[in-house]
């Protein structure tokens, strides 16, 4: 059967020697790989360039319950991007983003809130003209609240130390080496107080962002079972570190 279907890209590799296999989050069946025969020929009707990660689409598809490898009847881009594929910045957090979600989210069913709260938040990354530099930052804490283990509390006198094996603030140095010290606890509160989109215009020091990235990349290994290693982050830094 034939659904209509909107769906964000979270990563494509090569399959054979013309065509694809690519992992796209759709609104109406959660995440789903999908075949693409020939993306990759010169003359593709759907060509691979479509499937980059974090691309926004509009697809017809065949939609078999439990079947691991589904088929796409047809992809349009869901607004094109303006920026991302230009801009090396964006487009490295764009890659950054794929990987995240890619080793976090698993579900094969509808999630409308968090398919609204990526795809808004791509739009936005494409749309914003200022230094983009915190994004990621923004975007991981606010995920973590779709995937279960958003930060309780916030930074005060009493509680400033963030410990990451309990997701909340508390009141003084945790015995085991797993928490954020002030000030940067201070820092991480204020992402967790605003709305993501409020947030964007802050610009933290180059130290306090790669601080703040190691930390909330433990903070998701630690509370997402078995977690794969992300490597991406490293060519954040050298982008963000080499402006």
């Amino acid at each position: 059967m034939i659904y209509k279907t909107r769906g964000i890209v979270f990563h494509s590799i090569k399959y054979a020697d013309t065509s694809l296999i690519t992992r796209i989050y759709t609104e109406k069946f959660g995440l789903q790989s999908y075949i693409v025969r020939g993306a990759r020929k010169p003359r593709a009707r759907m060509k691979a360039s479509l499937f980059q990660a974090l691309s926004l689409l509009e697809m017809e598809v065949y939609h078999k319950e439990k079947s691991s490898l589904q088929n796409i009847k047809e992809a349009k881009v869901d607004g094109v991007f303006t920026s991302i594929p230009f801009d090396i910045r964006k487009s490295s957090i764009a890659m950054f983003l794929g990987d995240v979600l890619t080793k976090t989210i698993k579900e094969e069913e509808a999630n409308p809130d968090l398919f609204y709260f990526l795809d808004i938040m791509i739009r936005e990354l494409d749309n914003q003209e200022e230094d983009m530099a915190d994004f990621h930052l923004v975007f991981m804490v606010h995920l973590s609240k779709y995937l279960g283990f958003f930060p309780q509390g916030i930074y005060h006198e009493q509680k400033h130390f963030f410990d990451l094996k309990e997701g909340s603030f508390c009141t003084g140095q945790p015995e085991h080496t797993h928490y954020i010290p002030p000030p940067l606890s201070e820092q991480l509160s204020s992402i967790i107080q605003q709305h993501p989109l409020e947030h964007l215009s802050y610009k933290h020091t180059r130290e306090t962002r790669n601080q703040l990235l190691e930390a909330l990349i433990k903070y998701y290994r630690l509370h997402y079972e078995g977690m794969q290693e992300i490597q991406s982050h490293l060519i954040l830094k050298e982008i963000f570190d080499n402006p």
